[in-house]
């Protein structure tokens, strides 16, 4: 995989970072933040979660495209990094949380694409636009949920 991701975007959210990490991980939040979000199959579990294999359904553009994925690294609450693989497609992403204050903190996105120079040009505009929407869409829930549940949250 190449230093530089193809793509890296970040975006600031109010909301602390368990909670936007949560957002992230959680199977029913997924569906709502990740466009054409199928399902997920665990295929492999580990231990400690880096290695985990499984199988992501995703709809894209109107085509049906099942994933074969691995999770590259796992910190609760920070950093999800995973690879995904489909014919010719080859992509790692990250999420990755940093906290800025008590209550605010940074979501940046990074995405490689490792494959042919004509499939790579043509995913880098599709990973982008795909991607921007979900930084769009993660901000927005993770910053309703706070609202919801901010007595909860600042009692921990």
């Amino acid at each position: 995989m190449g230093k530089n991701p193809s793509y890296m975007e970040s975006i600031v959210i109010l909301a602390p970072r368990e909670l936007v990490f949560g957002i992230i991980e959680d199977d029913d939040f997924q569906k709502e933040w990740m466009e054409g979000y199928k399902e997920i199959k665990v295929l492999l579990k580990t231990e400690d979660l880096i290695g985990t294999e499984f199988e992501e359904i995703i709809n894209i553009n109107n085509k049906e495209h099942c994933f074969q994925g691995r999770l590259l690294k796992y910190e609760k609450n920070h950093i999800l990094k995973f690879s995904l693989k489909e014919k010719e497609i080859d992509l790692k992403v990250e999420y990755d949380i940093e906290q800025l204050e008590r209550n605010k903190s940074v979501l940046i996105i990074k995405g490689w694409i490792e494959t042919s120079l004509f499939t790579r040009f043509f995913l880098k505009y599709i990973l982008k636009e795909r991607l921007e929407k979900q930084l769009s869409k993660i901000k927005e829930l993770s910053e309703n949920e706070f609202k919801k549940h901010k007595g909860e949250i600042q009692k921990k």
